[in-house]
C-alpha cells in the first residue's frame, strides 16, 4: 500500500523564486542603529542581531517579523568585533547560543529567534564616489556566503541582513536583503516589506 500523502517540499531560502517578505514590529523600530556624527568621523561600524519569527505561508512564500534587535556590549567579547569600516570575526554559533540562552532565561523572549543581522556603513554621501551606502559590500556578502558554505547557516532557515547608512541629509536609511544562490554564486536581493 502506498502512502496517501505527498511529502512537503523543503523550504529553500536561497532559491530566488521563494518569496520572502518582512515586517518590523513597532517596538523594534526604536532599536535600529542610527549612524552618528561620531561614527561618521571614526568610520566605526555598528553590528546588531535581528531577532524575530518566521511564518511559512506556503512552499513558495514566508513572512519574517523582526521583533527585536540585540547588540552586544563592547565588553562582551567573542560574538563579533566592531572596527573601522568593517565588522569582523562574526561568530554566528556563539550568537545563536547567546540568543538561546536569552530565550531559556526569559519567557517573554521565547519566540525571539536569530533571523539575521544589521550593520552600519558610516560613510558620508560625498565620500562614497557614487556608491549607494545601503548596498552590501563584497565583504558583507562573502561573510554570509561563507557561513552557508561551511554549514553554519542552512537554506531551510531564514537569514536576512540589513545595511544602514546616512543619506544626503544625514538621516539613516535602511535596506534589507537575503542571499540567493545561482549555481555556485551567492547574490544579495532586496526583501519586500509588508
Amino acid at each position: 500500500m502506498e502512502n496517501s500523502y505527498e511529502s512537503i517540499p523543503a523550504i529553500d531560502y536561497l532559491n530566488e523564486r521563494f518569496r520572502v517578505i518582512f515586517e518590523i514590529d513597532l517596538e523594534a523600530l526604536q532599536f535600529l542603529p542610527e549612524v552618528t556624527e561620531e561614527e561618521l568621523r571614526t568610520k566605526k561600524e555598528k553590528y546588531g542581531v535581528l531577532l524575530g519569527t518566521t511564518e511559512t505561508i506556503s512552499t513558495e512564500e514566508a513572512k519574517i517579523l523582526i521583533k527585536g534587535i540585540l547588540q552586544a556590549e563592547e565588553h562582551e567579547h567573542g560574538y563579533y568585533d566592531e572596527s573601522t569600516e568593517v565588522v569582523e570575526n562574526i561568530n554566528l554559533p556563539a550568537i545563536q547560543r547567546m540568543v538561546e540562552g536569552i530565550q531559556q532565561a526569559h519567557a517573554e523572549y521565547r519566540d525571539f529567534h536569530l533571523i539575521g543581522d544589521i550593520h552600519t556603513h558610516p560613510i558620508k554621501p560625498e565620500e562614497r564616489e557614487g556608491i549607494v551606502g545601503t548596498i552590501p559590500s563584497e565583504g558583507d556578502v562573502e561573510s554570509i556566503a561563507e557561513a552557508y558554505r561551511n554549514g553554519t547557516l542552512t537554506p531551510d532557515k531564514p537569514f536576512i541582513f540589513a545595511v544602514a547608512a546616512p543619506d544626503e541629509k544625514g538621516e539613516t536609511q535602511y535596506a534589507f536583503y537575503r542571499l540567493i544562490k545561482r549555481g555556485e554564486t551567492y547574490l544579495p536581493i532586496n526583501l519586500e516589506s509588508k
